[in-house]
Parts: structure tokens; sequence; C-alpha cells
């Protein structure tokens, strides 16, 4: 199965994320599903349509120095 990648806007460096859930732009949800509209509906499951984009390879570290900070 494979795995999706999330990212988060910038916004959330400053403020809470709407879903109560530990946020940040620096680094990514890895997300297993069957297809990317499963992961989608998983994503929004758990952060609601606050995020910012996906990915279906995993995002380097020199732009998500955070790495992964949680998966579904």
């Amino acid at each position: 199965m494979p795995t999706f990648y999330f990212t988060f806007g910038y916004k959330y460096h400053h403020e809470p994320h709407p879903s109560g859930r530990k946020c940040n732009p620096d680094g990514y949800i890895a997300v297993l599903a069957e297809d990317s509209d499963s992961a989608r509906a998983k994503m929004y499951a758990s952060y609601n349509k606050y995020w910012a984009m996906m990915y279906d390879t995993k995002p380097d570290k020199k732009h998500f120095p955070l790495g992964e900070i949680d998966s579904i």
C-alpha cells in the first residue's frame, strides 16, 4: 500500500491548527492509503480541510526539517 505525504501552510507556525492536532509547516503527515482519494479522505477525517499539499514521494528534509510529525 503506498504512502502519501501532506504538508501544512506557513500560518501554522504562528497559530494553532483548527483540528487541535500537532501541525507544523516544517514537517509532514504520512498517510498509508490505497490511492490518493483514500489518502485525502483520511486527512479530511483527521485534519479537515486545513492542509496545504499532498505528495506521492517523501518530502525532502531540506525543506521539511522536522520530517514526519504524524502518521495515519
